[in-house]
């Protein structure tokens, strides 16, 4: 008939149930490209020997779906399986995971911490992959039983070896995140012997109207994860992840504008995570002249100083107020702070850590620096050859050393540095 709707012909569903519908499909679609890359990692030769672990990735996403924080694993998870699948980076990625797992395994192989409470997987182990990022290293951390520990590497770095001293800062945040209630318990353990303190902080009214004395817990809260990433990368690496962290600085600091300028964007509560840069390396080093290195540590704190000459003061700034101005603090003051910081994070046994106190579970030795040395003068030779008794791990320092000392064999040292970490990856496997 002439006239008449034809939109009676059609029957309307109620939206938010044909929505609640279309979310459910869209679940089990995810839980499917799971299990498609579960089955394609079992039949990847690199990563067919761990059918089990898959197997419990697999169990993990379809107990807690993937959405998220856990949509990101999983798309991490699906790169690395990717990428080993296709094999193009195989030869990079195999070197990187024997590093990251020499350093994993030295802390949690302790006889120290048996039976202590751990967020992954009793037999979990890293993989790297490359990540989204061309610039940086980024560790997947997790609040679940995992059986892999994901770190994301960056493509620029894999042409040398001396960049990939990142990868102790890395397993540093995966030995921080892994230990339940160490995170809680150190802070609590830092923000007590803080409070007893008072600091002088030049500046107007702070922010939410903080006490001066209470300003300093708060940066070191803020502080803390990455600020212990690099004490747990000193601790492994000794001198030469310092030389490292001081070129990156370099970089950041450029970026942000200076190596005594840090951010703290008030209005979302929301402060940068690692130290000022600056004053980074300066952590890193002094930690160096507590587990006996003040000689090398002297070194680079001059290097640093002529770097950055007259660098008395940090400066805090509001991005979300058009970078104002919100208050600075003194180098010594700050100092003062991180040396009672540290005396708590070394010097004290921690419960979580099965009452032992970390320097007694990782520590860079004297007698670890004297291999790392010899094998930094056979770097730079056509025909190296390397300690039995070292680790790959020890590769990776030597080869900073190595850089560093004659940049323009920079070719022949990443060379070597390969072939070292294959050799002594083998001597190791033999040995177990």
């Amino acid at each position: 008939m002439p006239g008449k709707s034809r939109l009676s012909k059609f029957h309307l569903g109620d939206i938010s149930e044909l929505k609640q519908i279309g979310q459910e499909r869209e679940s089990k679609a995810d839980l499917e490209d799971v299990q498609r890359w579960v089955k394609i990692a079992k039949q990847t030769r690199t990563l067919a020997g761990y059918s089990k672990s898959w197997d419990e990735v697999l169990g993990y996403f379809e107990e807690n779906g993937v959405e998220d924080d856990d949509l990101h694993l999983w798309r991490s998870y699906r790169s690395l399986i990717t990428q080993r699948k296709m094999g193009v980076y195989n030869d990079v990625l195999a070197l990187t995971d024997i590093i990251a797992e020499d350093y994993y395994r030295e802390f949690f192989d302790s006889p120290f911490l048996v039976d202590m409470l751990r967020r992954y997987a009793q037999h979990a182990r890293p993989f790297t992959f490359l990540g989204h990022s061309e610039d940086y290293y980024y560790t997947y951390t997790h609040a679940h039983e995992h059986p892999i520990a994901l770190v994301s590497i960056p493509r620029k770095g894999t042409t040398s070896v001396w960049n990939w001293l990142a990868l102790p800062h890395e397993i540093g945040h995966n030995i921080f995140d892994n230990v339940i209630g160490y995170e809680r318990e150190l802070g609590r353990k830092i923000r007590t012997a803080l409070s007893g303190e008072k600091f002088k902080i030049i500046g107007g009214r702070l922010p939410y109207g903080l006490r001066k004395n209470a300003l300093m817990e708060i940066i070191w809260t803020f502080w803390l994860d990455e600020t212990m990433a690099d004490i747990i990368g000193t601790l492994f690496a000794g001198p030469a992840y310092v030389m490292a962290r001081q070129e990156d600085s370099c970089d950041v600091a450029a970026d942000i504008g200076g190596a005594h300028i840090t951010l703290w964007d008030v209005k979302s509560m929301d402060m940068m995570k690692h130290p000022v840069c600056h004053f980074r390396v300066c952590i890193c080093t002094e930690i160096l002249r507590r587990i006996g290195f003040a000689g090398d540590a002297a070194e680079l704190d001059i290097r640093w100083q002529d770097i950055h000459p007259n660098i008395n003061e940090y400066i805090w700034f509001d991005p979300s107020a058009g970078y104002k101005e919100l208050f600075r603090i003194s180098r010594s003051e700050l100092t003062r702070a991180m040396n009672i910081v540290l005396d708590v994070v070394l010097d004290r046994n921690m419960r979580v850590l099965n009452n032992q106190l970390l320097v007694e579970l990782i520590k860079y030795s004297p007698e670890e620096h004297g291999i790392v040395l010899q094998i930094e003068h056979e770097l730079a030779r056509n025909h190296p050859r390397f300690p039995k008794n070292a680790r790959p791990r020890m590769v990776l320092a030597a080869s900073r050393y190595a850089f560093e000392r004659d940049p323009d064999s920079a070719d022949i040292i990443h060379e070597n540095a390969v072939k070292g970490i294959q050799t002594l990856a083998l001597n190791v496997k033999h040995r177990k």
